[in-house]
């Protein structure tokens, strides 16, 4: 659904996952999200675990499977998130150090989290129209050989219906059990992705569009930036 009015989209964000946070991780922790549990759960590991060095940010780490998951993989896992809820949901499942800080926090000072990380991963957690400070703040403090990956919605598939265009559209947890608020998230085509990464002086190494072992469609898409 497409969002035309003129709101605080990242208040909007923020307050939706602390009021979403005990059904998120359920849902996670459950393997309810068949997107997740098929294809890009193992998408994201793989990704991640083909970067050499154990140093690891994840950003937006909501309540810390990811973390969790490279911990596993014997992974230096420092994870950070807007909502607090989500934080000491994580803290209670993995070891990895955790940090509660909003993307404004983060990048007004972005060692505040740490440095030289060797990976930083942002797993369907960029959510918001402007991206570039983000990108920018975890450019700064990971190492120059350092990578960055991103895995989002694939442009192709989650425009189906709505028009292939840059806007503010809304989540609303369809599907799954309880009483969900809904969430604001920006939409961007391929070329979007690719101008803010750019602009943000990433480079693209690679680009994965994993598929959905049924329909074949593409599921998500995961890019691997260098500087």
């Amino acid at each position: 659904m497409a969002l035309s009015m003129k709101k605080d989209h990242n208040k909007q964000i923020i307050q939706s996952w602390t009021e979403n946070a005990s059904l998120w991780a359920n849902a996670v922790r459950t393997d309810a999200l068949e997107s997740r549990r098929l294809v890009t759960n193992d998408a994201i590991l793989s990704a991640i675990c083909t970067c050499e060095g154990k140093a690891v940010l994840d950003v937006g780490c909501g309540e810390g499977w990811l973390s969790h998951e490279l911990v596993k993989r014997e992974k230096h896992v420092t994870g950070f998130d807007g909502s607090a809820d989500l934080v000491e949901l994580a803290r209670k499942k993995t070891q990895a150090k955790f940090h509660v800080s909003s993307y404004e926090t983060f990048v007004a000072d972005p060692r505040s989290v740490g440095h030289d990380f060797d990976v930083a991963v942002c797993n369907f957690s960029l959510l918001d129209e402007h991206l570039h400070e983000i990108l920018t703040a975890i450019h700064s403090i990971t190492k120059p050989s350092g990578h960055l990956i991103i895995q989002t919605l694939h442009p192709y598939s989650s425009a189906e219906g709505q028009g292939y265009e840059d806007g503010w559209r809304e989540e609303t947890f369809q599907g799954l059990p309880g009483q969900w608020s809904s969430m604001p998230w920006y939409f961007r085509t391929m070329s979007s992705w690719v101008n803010e990464l750019i602009g943000a002086s990433w480079k693209i190494k690679e680009m994965k569009e994993p598929l959905h072992p049924v329909t074949g469609k593409p599921v998500s898409l995961i890019l691997d930036l260098v500087k």
